[in-house]
């Protein structure tokens, strides 16, 4: 959904399909048939449309030429089918993971160029999870680490740092820093979300747990997001969507799981304002709408 919950899309296979958002009804727009594989991970970036896919390239399109087919920027970003894409709040830098187990930087000028790769994790790399400010980053991977990565200055060239590796008993999907100092994490398969914490020697460490529906078998390209203004996250897991609210003392709870009763092929978003979250699931092969009320 765009920032401004007035377009929405989806990707089926190889295809998007962008739609109109207006009076809380779904109009199709669009149909773009751009690439030869299929589709993982679909953003808005600015007035664009980048989508990724199973060959490892990402694509621009114009939403100003919302009836084109011809993309604008291409780029053969990895080796490998991509799994994480996460752009800064400023919109200067996308992040790509792989299962290639290299985590790209990429940064706009004539072009897009990789600014930097971090090839420390020793299998596919999940979920990326950035900051608000954009200089901290974290990642999991099937290798089952954790790891936390800031850019810093060095000779006035901005590098990203990994500096800290957390191992984990299990692989997780996805995770969500929700402050500089929090951050969530879900492992395959459990009932609970792991919470970890900034000790005083700058070091993470998982201090509670949270228990959620749908431990299960899982599948990835549905990451957690969470939305400052509701303190609320979205946790896939299985064949459940979790939203969890975070209370000014640091505690999670659990509000409202939804089950969809399909198996773990859920895929979903929630708006930036946290109004509406949007699902699609195997089961049902429908795009369902939610909207976000306070009861009182």
């Amino acid at each position: 959904m765009s920032n401004e919950n007035s377009y929405i899309q989806a990707s089926c296979w190889n295809m998007i399909k962008v739609f109109q958002f207006k009076k809380e009804i779904m109009k199709q727009v669009n149909f773009i048939n751009g690439h030869n594989n299929r589709i993982t991970i679909l953003e808005f970036y600015k007035n664009q449309t980048i989508s990724s896919d199973w060959d490892g390239s990402i694509k621009f399109w114009s939403m100003n030429r919302i009836y084109s087919q011809k993309f604008i920027w291409k780029i053969q970003a990895h080796q490998q089918v991509i799994l994480g894409l996460t752009i800064n709040n400023k919109q200067n830098c996308i992040i790509s993971s792989s299962e290639d187990k290299k985590i790209k930087f990429w940064r706009e000028k004539n072009g897009w160029l990789c600014t930097q790769t971090i090839t420390d994790h020793d299998s596919i790399v999940f979920s990326l999870s950035l900051n608000e400010k954009g200089d901290k980053l974290i990642s999991c991977s099937k290798d089952k680490q954790i790891f936390v990565m800031v850019q810093q200055n060095n000779k006035d060239i901005k590098q990203w740092n990994i500096v800290q590796k957390i191992d984990v008993k299990k692989e997780g999907y996805r995770l969500c820093l929700i402050s500089d100092n929090l951050f969530t994490f879900q492992q395959w398969g459990e009932n609970f979300m792991d919470i970890y914490e900034l000790d005083i020697t700058n070091q993470f460490l998982k201090t509670k747990s949270v228990g959620v529906k749908g431990g299960t078998s899982c599948d990835c390209l549905f990451p957690q997001q969470y939305r400052k203004s509701k303190n609320l996250l979205v946790n896939k897991n299985g064949s459940c969507i979790n939203l969890i609210r975070k209370q000014e003392n640091n505690e999670f709870v659990t509000e409202m799981s939804i089950d969809l009763l399909a198996n773990e092929c859920i895929y979903g978003y929630m708006s930036l304002d946290g109004n509406y979250l949007i699902t699609w699931d195997k089961k049902s092969s429908f795009i369902q709408i939610r909207k976000y009320m306070n009861i009182q």
